[in-house]
């Protein structure tokens, strides 16, 4: 197959444990934020027209307990094994989570889905040849080149839209024109030609990579382009984050994909060896129902909608799998153990649980405003004070949403004396 690409397993080991466990913590520290907005007041639009024929209503809980099942997965397939069938259901989760609703713009998220779906090629052995990296190498190039296609147009070759991303930056830039002895719109061109440059650099990087990998002796040359790839990529993306670029976590999964797939043969390999393999531990029933149970409720415990289906559906899931393996059923005890602490852990460690309730009681707040029908009224009355209740119980040092929840109180409360009335 022609995306086949013969890599050392420690490269694709640290490639896809990586990816995993930065997808299941973008999921709790970001994506969920706007969960709230999904299927509101019945109404959605998906990024396929196809789609909204056969999927149903969008709806907070659905979507979270779609991504939560995603991050538990991802997790145990990140710090234990990962399967085929897995890998698959991951990408598939991800995919429709965002692919179910327009709400979800970032076109990196598409990027992740392809991404995913690499994975599933990645070889379970040691030296065997599949279309996985390929795949991988082949998708990211394509993205850097058509980002640096996207950017032969005037505007961008004069320095002007770059001028406007870099708006946040704009003093320190030109301080840096001044120092270099360049002249500011000239500095601009410069630097917006560079973009371009080194984007194809990093493309052609991509392709180099999956190259080396069909070769049956090494290539200097490749070896170069690989090296010179990844250096051209940690600076673009390191700059992005400094421009202050509002890009999720794009930058970061470009930044470590940029070491794990193009740095030079040996490196992952030798430490991959030095690690230490997570071997089967000796079943102990007991031990193992109690670390279920734990991990369930940690997952319940984050206190989102679709939280409490996912945590049955694991602890279920969970029983099911040690009662047919054995052999295994302590790990993944104690893989829904670590998954479900993990979670729990970031999500009281971030704001992501603020920020979904107050986004949820402000648009309840919003439509109740407008709405005229007084049952519907009262019902996104109630929703708002449900959720800015919610949001001051998980509200950050400093904040809160105690003036909206008694204005809101307020409201409810003559609305009831109007009825009565």
């Amino acid at each position: 197959m022609i995306l086949d690409s013969t890599q050392e397993k420690g490269r694709l080991e640290f490639i896809a444990r990586a990816v995993l466990l930065m997808l299941a913590f973008d999921i709790w520290w970001n994506v969920l934020a706007q969960a709230g907005r999904y299927g509101f007041r019945d109404f959605n639009v998906a990024h396929f027209a196809w789609l909204d024929l056969l999927q149903p209503m969008p709806s907070p809980g659905l979507y979270i307990g779609v991504l939560l099942l995603a991050s538990v997965l991802a997790v145990f397939g990140a710090l234990f094994w990962r399967t085929t069938t897995s890998t698959t259901a991951i990408a598939g989760l991800w995919t429709w989570a965002w692919a179910s609703s327009l709400m979800d713009s970032y076109q990196h998220h598409y990027y992740l889905s392809l991404v995913l779906v690499a994975l599933i090629g990645f070889p379970k052995k040691n030296g065997e040849s599949q279309w996985g990296f390929g795949a991988l190498c082949a998708s990211t190039a394509i993205m850097y080149f058509w980002a640096a296609f996207a950017k032969a147009l005037p505007d961008w070759q004069g320095g002007a839209a770059l001028r406007i991303v870099a708006r946040g930056r704009r003093d320190e830039v030109e301080s840096l024109f001044s120092w270099l002895g360049l002249g500011n719109d000239f500095g601009w061109q410069l630097a917006s030609i560079g973009v371009v440059l080194v984007q194809v650099l990093i493309g052609a990087a991509y392709l180099g990579a999956w190259l080396r990998g069909r070769r049956p002796t090494p290539s200097r040359l490749l070896d170069i382009l690989c090296v010179a790839g990844m250096l051209g990529g940690l600076s673009f993306h390191i700059g992005a984050e400094w421009l202050g670029l509002k890009i999720g976590w794009f930058s970061y999964y470009m930044v470590v994909l940029s070491v794990l797939v193009l740095a030079p043969n040996g490196m992952w390999q030798f430490l991959w060896e030095k690690l230490p393999k997570w071997k089967n531990l000796p079943f102990n029933a007991p031990v193992s129902l109690l670390l279920v149970m734990l991990g369930a409720l940690a997952i319940v415990w984050v206190d989102l909608p679709g939280a409490l289906g996912v945590a049955i559906l694991i602890g279920l899931g969970g029983v099911v799998l040690m009662i047919r393996n054995l052999e295994r059923a302590m790990s993944y005890a104690v893989g829904i153990f670590m998954a479900g602490g993990l979670m729990l852990l970031s999500f009281e460690a971030s704001d992501t649980r603020w920020d979904f309730y107050r986004f949820s009681g402000g648009d309840a707040s919003r439509v109740a405003a407008l709405v005229k029908d007084p049952t519907d009224k009262i019902k996104y009355l109630d929703a708002a004070i449900f959720a800015y209740q919610k949001a001051n119980q998980y509200a950050p040092p400093g904040e809160s949403r105690e003036k909206q929840l008694q204005r809101v109180i307020t409201i409810r409360a003559q609305k009831n004396a109007d009825l009565e009335n």
